[in-house]
């Protein structure tokens, strides 16, 4: 027997959604301003003032790399280049402006992400999952607000991307993605997701990309420098960006996964003071990089032969929780980029027709809470929450969801 939806259910529906909105509004407004005051609060300091040194050394002396004029950069010249209008705005406004600009950036990544999770599950699964991802992503954006650097940009850039390609217009994803690529290299594994589906979706994306890439990178500074100097900044930047070797590497503060390694050897001990031996750190980051491109191949491999609407999701999430394990250096605001995991496990959670799945995706996102109270769940890293996201995500791509009943 056919049911027939009471015109009554229709209004209370929209108002459900209304009230999940305003749920989400509120509480981001509430964490933004909260965290910005809390941050102003004291001396501003961080990646921001490094940007702002970066632009400074860039345009006062060109002809210097800039990682000799301003040694803690570690990004492509782009990033320095887009930072210099700041320096017409005096401060405290500039970092004002600057902090603003970019939680209007995670505003509308959020934004992003519940109307694909919406359009991937149900308007109550997406006002669940959006709300989980703000109170997940307290401690990283913390550190985001705190030191004033470029994951909010990356976030919005990602969220954009995932849209676009989702909805098949994969040259405005490579648009998206090419910001990524400008500002944070280690962070553009997401461009491999259109291998999931036909090839020429890719080639779009990576084209686009390119495109996006050699304005941003090449054609502007070339515009204000000229071409000399620009290609110097550019050969120049992989020295730059493998400078500040040894504390930042080994510092018991990053949770990359070949830091992580080193700790299940037991090179590295409980205290703050301790740095693993060179040798085996970089064994270690060595071993869990193969291992994990070897993990990624598979599951992409997997993916791109269920060829149904769910594959670009699960190769985002999966992606973008790569590129924080294969990165060498992984702060706390670095996990601002597993919003796209938390969204979908969440809204698999919540509808998937298995209940062993539904199990294993919530076991995954509470595994990760660490990352809310920024205290390890094991061998004291955080490292092993972005993995059990992982391993989550490698059992949904083995999952048929054809006939599956949405919540």
């Amino acid at each position: 027997m056919t049911q027939v939806t009471s015109p009554a259910a229709v209004p209370a529906a929209s108002a459900a959604r209304m009230r999940g909105g305003y749920f989400l509004v509120g509480g981001f407004i509430v964490v933004a301003v909260w965290q910005m005051t809390a941050a102003r609060l004291g001396e501003y300091h961080g990646d921001f003032v490094i940007y702002e040194n970066a632009a400074r050394s860039l345009y006062e002396n060109p002809e210097r790399p800039i990682h000799e004029g301003e040694p803690g950069y570690v990004y492509p010249p782009f990033l320095a280049v887009a930072i210099r209008p700041f320096h017409v705005i005096p401060q405290p406004w500039r970092s004002l402006v600057w902090d603003l600009l970019r939680w209007a950036c995670i505003g509308a990544g959020l934004f992003v992400c519940h109307r694909r999770v919406t359009e991937m599950y149900s308007a109550r699964a997406a006002t669940i999952a959006v709300g989980f991802c703000i109170v997940a992503g307290l401690r990283p954006l913390w550190h985001d607000t705190w030191n004033g650097n470029v994951n909010a940009f990356l976030l919005l850039a990602t969220m954009g991307g995932w849209q676009a390609l989702a909805t098949d217009r994969p040259m405005k994803a490579g648009v998206f993605w090419s910001v990524i690529a400008a500002m944070k290299p280690a962070s553009s594994a997401v461009l491999l997701a259109p291998l999931v589906r036909r090839p020429s979706r890719a080639a779009k994306c990576w084209a686009s990309c390119a495109a996006g890439l050699v304005a941003t990178t090449v054609l502007l500074p070339v515009v204000i420098f000229g071409w000399d100097v620009t290609w110097m900044q550019i050969a120049e930047f992989p020295k730059g960006a493998a400078t500040p070797t040894g504390a930042v590497f080994t510092r018991f503060s990053n949770f990359s996964l070949g830091l992580a390694t080193a700790r299940l050897w037991g090179v590295v001990t409980g205290t703050y003071s301790k740095e693993p031996e060179a040798s085996v750190f970089m064994m270690g980051r060595i071993v869990s990089g193969v291992l994990l491109v070897v993990v990624l191949a598979m599951m992409m491999l997997r993916l791109r032969r269920r060829n149904d609407r769910r594959t670009i999701d699960y190769a985002v999430a999966g992606l973008c929780v790569g590129s924080t394990l294969i990165s060498p250096v992984v702060w706390f605001a670095h996990y601002l980029v597993l919003t796209p995991a938390y969204a979908v496990l969440v809204g698999e959670t919540l509808s998937h027709r298995s209940r062993r799945v539904r199990i294993l995706c919530g076991g995954a996102v509470f595994f990760c809470s660490s990352i809310i109270t920024a205290k390890a769940t094991i061998l004291k890293t955080l490292v092993w929450g972005p993995l059990a996201i992982l391993v989550a995500l490698i059992v949904l791509s083995f999952q048929s969801r054809s006939g599956d009943e949405q919540v």
